[in-house]
């Protein structure tokens, strides 16, 4: 038995509260859903937000090393000393917060990963672009009438 996708049925006659989508919101609708996929890449980062952190750390801890010896005897030191405490727990602060977006970054792709599963049972997110073909056709046919 064939499953019937509901990229199908959105060609025919179906209602959204009582009356009939146009062509060009069903157009616009299977153009979105063909796009789905393009979300990925702003939802899917490149870089693991932890290692990113570990790197700055890295550099602000040889920075503030670096700064502090090269201002040793100085007039400014104390200057120097208190900004390098405020870089240090900035960046405290700021692998903390990675930490915690990391963990939120993973629950957005997952949550994402649902959501394009679901949304494949129903539709062919990958195969939408012949149905949009198939409306701009009908619709260019209608208007040749």
């Amino acid at each position: 038995m064939k499953t019937l996708k509901l990229k199908h049925l959105i060609k025919e006659e179906w209602t959204d509260q009582g009356k009939g989508l146009s062509t060009e919101e069903k157009r616009s609708f299977l153009e979105a859903i063909s796009k789905f996929n393009e979300f990925g890449k702003s939802i899917y980062r490149e870089s693991n937000l932890k290692e990113l952190a570990e790197s700055i750390g890295k550099i602000v801890e040889t920075a503030s090393h670096i700064t502090v010896s090269e201002s040793e005897g100085t007039f400014d030191s104390v200057s120097v000393g208190r900004h390098m405490k405020s870089l240090n727990e900035s960046m405290k602060l700021f692998g903390k917060t990675a930490t915690e977006m990391s963990t939120l970054q993973q629950r957005l792709e997952s949550c994402f990963g649902d959501i394009g599963t679901i949304l494949d049972r129903y539709y062919d997110i990958h195969e939408i672009q012949e149905s949009i073909d198939s409306i701009k056709e009908s619709k260019i046919v209608k208007t040749k009438k």
